[in-house]
């Protein structure tokens, strides 16, 4: 099932203000034998040093109040 566009939108709003804003780097060395532009998002260096943060991050902050006082 296709996300809406709109849901994108509201969770980076919703995630800026704590995800760190991580570089896009060239792989040209590694892209030019594959034959293709090739880059690659350094998700490595998020202050979390994951690379998923968003999608549970998000999770949490959709949680209604009494959820998130619970913890769960």
């Amino acid at each position: 099932m296709p996300i809406p566009l709109a849901a994108i939108r509201e969770a980076a709003a919703r995630l800026e203000p704590h995800i760190h804003r991580t570089p896009v780097l060239s792989a040209r060395s590694l892209g030019e034998r594959a034959g293709v532009s090739l880059v690659l998002k350094a998700e490595s260096l998020q202050k979390t040093g994951s690379f998923k943060p968003r999608g549970a991050l998000n999770v949490v902050l959709t949680l209604p109040p009494e959820q998130r006082a619970r913890g769960s």
